[in-house]
């Protein structure tokens, strides 16, 4: 039996940005397998127009799943039943609800130490009974409907859905960025995990890495930021949000009217072209600043992110990562800090004076590229971000705070799992300890391994029209299978 004749039951979960992509891959995947398509959304007005939408019947069913955002606004019953229900559910699943919290834009609010001036919303205000409830009862939704609809694949979906999957024992997927170009593979976990990676990374001869430019959406990322956070690019962005809350409020929309607060939407707007202005321009520090003096560089990461506190739940205190990596540089060592454009605009103004604090950091210019700081750095920080993997590709002594990086496994990369590790890993790096030609031959290995797996959505962009990519789902499917046939007993995952 093949592994197309398996799959009998798939569990898709709507993601609207993705949607362009996985519509013509679930299509191409009811094609091979015959599988029932249970589709899941999060609103009911999105059930509407996949309704409308799925006029080629690849959704068997169309279900309107709980969401934490609405769920923590409805009355609460006996505050002990609901805790007796979540320490259930935490021992199911194995880690407590207030981590699995971190990642919630709405109740993980208070986690975001260094982005406490994102949106806030009716749900982010609930108490901590109504945090818990909202998360029993998405939980206890995702066990019940996995259960009775026997799923052998789960296709995407939050941190909520894919823990209950592993609770379970059930295949999960969802479609993952390799990071590097156009190329994307089947993760098996929210983290960005492959166990076949770790294993052809092992096995791999080293090939060519084609030279590291950065990958493409960051450079859309980076076009779009500029054009915003200048003062017309802020007037613009307020009368589009102003248009789109009276519109969302007309139609009674549940994102319009249980959403982000448009205050804070619109204060963002503004505060983001303000901080751009001291973060950038000719007061700023650039990189030629560091010409011929040895530094360390640390790429900021937005908060909250699912990179952060999904990718990152163990640790995601980067103001206090800044401190101890100052307090252990040795002398004549700087540490190069800079924003992300996705953050400006999203923290408070004292983040930044604080960190300039320090007498051994300089924040430089947000408008620097973290490919060309992390070439001249003697080695690069973060938890989950991009230019580690980058950096890494390039043979470049990385540390990261992320424990569950798919590079963590390359031997430069030295993961900080305490503070007490932080001092060697700098004078491993800042010694020369690294070999620079085998650090590129192992990047090498890890580059073939993962691009093995990869295959490319050369026309995906997020938000793209949904029959964009139908000429490459086929090989996403072929991709898809290859990944679940080698999880089975005797494939790569055991």
């Amino acid at each position: 039996m093949t592994m197309a004749d398996q799959i009998k039951s798939v569990g898709a979960i709507h993601a609207a940005q993705e949607f362009g992509a996985t519509y013509p891959i679930l299509a191409a995947l009811k094609r091979r397998t015959g599988a029932r398509i249970h589709y899941y959304c999060g609103f009911p007005e999105q059930s509407d127009y996949l309704r409308k939408f799925d006029r080629a019947g690849v959704f068997d069913t169309i279900h309107v799943a709980p969401q934490t955002v609405l769920a923590a606004l409805r009355p609460v019953g006996g505050d002990a039943e609901i805790v007796d229900r979540a320490r259930i559910l935490e021992r199911k699943l194995g880690v407590t609800l207030n981590l699995m919290a971190v990642a919630d834009r709405h109740l993980g609010r208070g986690y975001a130490l260094g982005g406490s001036r994102f949106f806030r919303s009716r749900a982010s205000q609930c108490g901590y009974i109504g945090m818990l409830a909202a998360f029993v009862e998405v939980l206890e939704y995702w066990f019940d409907h996995m259960s009775r609809n026997r799923f052998d694949l789960v296709f995407g979906g939050s941190g909520e859905v894919w823990r209950v999957a592993r609770a379970l024992g059930i295949p999960f997927r969802i479609l993952t960025t390799n990071r590097i170009d156009t190329g994307f593979y089947w993760a098996e976990d929210r983290f960005g995990g492959h166990a076949g990676v770790a294993a052809g990374f092992h096995g791999a001869e080293a090939g060519e890495i084609p030279p590291i430019t950065g990958y493409l959406q960051d450079l859309i990322d980076r076009t779009n930021f500029f054009r915003a956070a200048t003062l017309s690019g802020a007037v613009r962005d307020i009368a589009r949000r102003l248009w789109r809350s009276a519109k969302g409020r007309i139609r009674n929309e549940t994102k319009a009217t249980q959403g982000y607060w448009l205050r804070d939407e619109i204060a963002f707007a503004l505060r983001r072209w303000w901080h751009f202005r001291a973060l950038s321009g000719p007061h700023a520090a650039k990189l030629t600043a560091l010409e011929n003096r040895p530094f360390v560089f640390y790429a900021l990461q937005q908060e909250p992110e699912a990179m952060v506190g999904l990718v990152s739940p163990e640790f995601f205190f980067q103001q206090a990562a800044i401190a101890a990596l100052s307090r252990d540089l040795p002398a004549g060592v700087m540490l190069a800090v800079k924003e992300t454009v996705h953050a400006v605009g999203l923290r408070p103004a004292e983040f930044y004076r604080q960190i300039a604090e320090l007498k051994n950091v300089v924040m430089l210019d947000v408008a620097e590229r973290g490919i060309d700081i992390a070439r001249k750095a003697a080695a690069t920080v973060t938890m989950t971000g991009t230019v580690a993997l980058e950096a890494a590709l390039m043979g470049k002594p990385v540390l990261v705070f992320g424990r569950n990086n798919s590079f963590n496994l390359l031997p430069h990369v030295s993961v900080i799992r305490s503070f007490d590790d932080i001092r060697p890993a700098l004078e491993r790096a800042l010694a020369g300890a690294i070999d620079p030609d085998r650090a590129r031959l192992d990047a090498a290995r890890y580059f073939k391994a993962l691009s093995g797996f990869s295959f490319p959505l050369t026309d995906y962009r997020p938000g793209a029209d949904a029959n964009a990519l139908a000429a490459e789902a086929e090989t996403a499917v072929d991709r898809l299978l290859e990944s679940l046939a080698a999880s089975r007993p005797g494939g790569h995952t055991g």
